[in-house]
C-alpha cells in the first residue's frame, strides 16, 4: 500500500467517520434529553470512532478499497492519453475528479467505464 493509496482512505474513511458520528451524536443527544442520560464521553466516543472505522474498512473491502482512487498519471497510462487531453476532459465534465488538497483523483471505476462514454473530438 502506497501512502498516497492510504491517504485516499483514510481520507474516504474520516469522511463515513464524520457522517456516522454527526448521525451518533444527534440520536445521542435526542435520546439524553428525552431520558436524562448523562451526555456522551471522550472515551466511548473514542470507542465508538474506533468501531465505525472498523466497520468502514469492512464495508469497503479494506484492501481493495485502496486501489479504488487513482491520480492523472495512471489515468493517462490507462487511457493512454495526455495530461492535457486529460484535463480537457475532466474540465467538459467527461471524467468525474475529487480533490484531495492539490491532488486529484479518479475513480477506477469511472476510468475504466470511460472509454465507452468519451466521443472523440
Amino acid at each position: 500500500m502506497t501512502a498516497q493509496q492510504n491517504e485516499a482512505l483514510m481520507t474516504a474513511l474520516q469522511k463515513c467517520v464524520r457522517q456516522e458520528l454527526g448521525r451518533l451524536l444527534i440520536e445521542g443527544a435526542f435520546a439524553n434529553r428525552m431520558s436524562n442520560e448523562a451526555p456522551i464521553t471522550r472515551e466511548e466516543l473514542a470507542r465508538l470512532m474506533r468501531n465505525e472505522i472498523g466497520n468502514a474498512m469492512n464495508r469497503s473491502g479494506g484492501a481493495e478499497a485502496q486501489s479504488e482512487f487513482i491520480e492523472v498519471d495512471e489515468v493517462c497510462s490507462i487511457l493512454k492519453i495526455s495530461k492535457v487531453t486529460l484535463h480537457k476532459w475532466k474540465r467538459q465534465g467527461k471524467l468525474p475528479f475529487y480533490r484531495l488538497g492539490s491532488r486529484i483523483l479518479f475513480r477506477r471505476s469511472d476510468v475504466m467505464a470511460l472509454p465507452s462514454k468519451v466521443t472523440i473530438g
